[in-house]
């Protein structure tokens, strides 16, 4: 599983953003809570792409007990799909980071992207 660094947004943009080949075994990145991934599918292939939610079920002061399913993004051959931000309170594991992984992974970039608005 390979850590993908967040690139950060600025007033000025990004000029070459940097993405990476998705990895077979999955991917993570340090969560929180702001930022949100893009995923460039150069293939034939659909890929499926999955946010594991690790707490998938709390209780809510107003709703009652509620339920969490992880994130799905399906991105079809040669397209590119954009997804987040992801709530670190119940994506993230114990270390801040969450994981996601793919159906297929050939031809299949990711990126990691938080807005600065400082």
């Amino acid at each position: 599983m390979a850590i993908i660094t967040s690139q950060s947004i600025t007033e000025s943009g990004i000029a070459a953003p940097v993405r990476t080949a998705a990895a077979s075994e999955g991917d993570t990145w340090l969560n929180s809570g702001s930022e949100f991934v893009e995923i460039q599918n150069g293939g034939e292939e659909t890929t499926v792409v999955t946010f594991t939610a690790l707490v998938t079920a709390f209780e809510s002061p107003t709703y009652g007990l509620s339920t969490k399913s992880s994130g799905t993004l399906t991105v079809e051959g040669g397209n590119t799909s954009v997804i987040g931000p992801f709530i670190a309170a119940a994506y993230n594991n114990d270390t801040g980071y969450c994981s996601i992984s793919y159906t297929v992974t050939t031809s299949v970039t990711v990126a990691i992207f938080t807005v600065d608005t400082n």
